[in-house]
């Protein structure tokens, strides 16, 4: 689904450019338009916040289309209306949408940098990475600085396709119960990024673009091979739903305690069509007669300290293995209030 996203945002952002730059376009463009517009909202419905920013670029730079653009993006929204009349009985129930997306975590400021980060490639070494942003970072600031001496504004365009459809939903997702602020949603913005980064170069002197370019090209290949197989990096929520529910009916246990979202919400979601009794919790609550999982994540995420806190309280823990999936791993522990074992 992701990659057909990428594929429709990367020809909406592409025909509305080709369309805007146009005195009379074509009704067969706009009627395209409206097509990938339609499959783009249908596909992933974030992306009506890549037409909100499409619809105010017009309105900023193009007014004599304006009227064309919102005739287009009121006939998207109709189109979508269907899906939107589905999705409200559902979302109603507390069921289905709800269960499936509230995993995702509401975002912070150390969200908006941690997209920055995925939008610039996963290189050789973290250091490797912060330089490439900084050099994108200072490159962007040098092209901007560069647009006052010319009447381009293409530049400023890409990075408003970009900026917009972020902090709207950085700000949606503050209120809003279902959280749609992540990495994989923002791929409809990626081609205007590297937009950004293609357009910025064109501000360069020649004697060192070419250089600039080969930087770019280079980061590229090294990013594309430390990234792996997609399979290498997928954690398996399923299987390990299936083993913390195995090993809860072996120790006679229905709960299981998850520190981090992430993890204990799509944990949740499948432990209750294996075992509806079974409850995930995040925060620790002691119980002096109460045998508990715990369900660690291995990282540098974990919560420091969390087994010398329990263990202060007058329980025991003891480790029940670590489930691993995609180069990934989740230490199942045993939590025993010390009245138990005597």
């Amino acid at each position: 689904m992701y990659c057909l996203l990428v594929l429709l945002s990367s020809l909406c952002v592409l025909l509305f450019f080709r369309i805007m730059n146009k005195t009379n376009p074509h009704r067969a463009e706009l009627g395209m338009l409206l097509f990938f517009q339609t499959a783009m909202v249908y596909s992933q419905y974030i992306g009506v916040f890549l037409i909100l920013a499409m619809f105010i670029i017009c309105l900023v730079y193009y007014r004599q289309h304006l009227l064309k653009y919102s005739m287009m993006a009121l006939a998207t929204f109709l189109l979508l209306l269907p899906w939107v009349l589905y999705l409200i009985p559902v979302y109603l129930k507390k069921e289905g949408l709800h269960d499936n997306l509230g995993w995702i975590n509401v975002p912070t400021a150390s969200s908006l940098i941690n997209l920055w980060q995925s939008f610039n490639g996963w290189g050789p070494s973290e250091g490797m990475r912060q330089m490439f942003m900084a050099f994108v970072f200072f490159l962007c600031c040098f092209s901007i600085i560069q647009l006052r001496k010319t009447s381009r504004h293409y530049l400023v365009e890409n990075i408003l396709m970009v900026v917009i459809p972020v902090f709207v939903v950085f700000a949606v997702s503050q209120f809003f119960p279902v959280a749609i602020f992540g990495p994989r949603y923002f791929f409809i913005v990626i081609i205007s990024y590297f937009m950004v980064i293609s357009q910025a170069l064109t501000f360069v002197p020649g004697r060192i673009r070419g250089g600039l370019i080969a930087v770019v090209a280079g980061w590229i290949l090294l990013s594309f091979f430390q990234f792996g197989p997609l399979k290498d990096h997928y954690f398996d929520y399923k299987l390990f739903a299936q083993h913390v529910a195995d090993v809860g009916k072996e120790e006679h246990i229905t709960e299981v305690l998850v520190f981090r979202r992430k993890v204990s919400k799509p944990l949740a979601h499948y432990l209750r069509s294996l075992d509806p009794d079974f409850e995930v919790k995040q925060d620790w609550e002691p119980a002096p007669v109460r045998k508990s999982l715990l369900a660690l994540w291995k990282g540098p995420e974990d919560p420091k300290g969390i087994v010398d806190s329990i263990t202060s309280e007058g329980f025991t823990v003891s480790s029940l293995g670590v489930y691993e999936s995609g180069g990934k791993g989740v230490e199942l522990l045993l939590v025993t209030p010390l009245n138990r074992i005597r």
